[in-house]
C-alpha cells in the first residue's frame, strides 16, 4: 500500500506474498523426518486441498450472498 511509484512492482509483490503464504501452510504442516519424496507429496495434496477451499469459496459466494437478502 505503501508504495505508489509502480503498478507491476506492487503486482509481483503482491503476487509473492500470496504464493509465499500458500507454501508457509503447506511446508509448515509437513513434519520434518519424512523423505524429501513423501514431504513433496505432501505440500502438493495440502496445496490441493487450498486451492480446493478457495474454489469452494469463490464458487459458494454468490449463493450465500442471496440467502443473506
Amino acid at each position: 500500500v505503501a508504495q505508489q511509484f509502480s503498478v507491476m512492482v506492487f503486482r509481483i509483490g503482491l503476487g509473492i506474498l500470496v504464493g509465499a503464504t500458500l507454501l508457509q501452510i503447506a511446508v509448515g504442516n509437513t513434519p520434518r523426518d519424512m523423505s524429501v519424496g513423501r514431504s513433496l507429496l505432501r505440500i502438493v495434496i495440502l496445496l490441493a486441498v487450498v486451492a480446493l477451499m478457495f474454489g469452494l469459496g469463490i464458487l459458494l459466494a454468490p449463493y450465500f450472498a442471496q440467502i443473506g437478502r
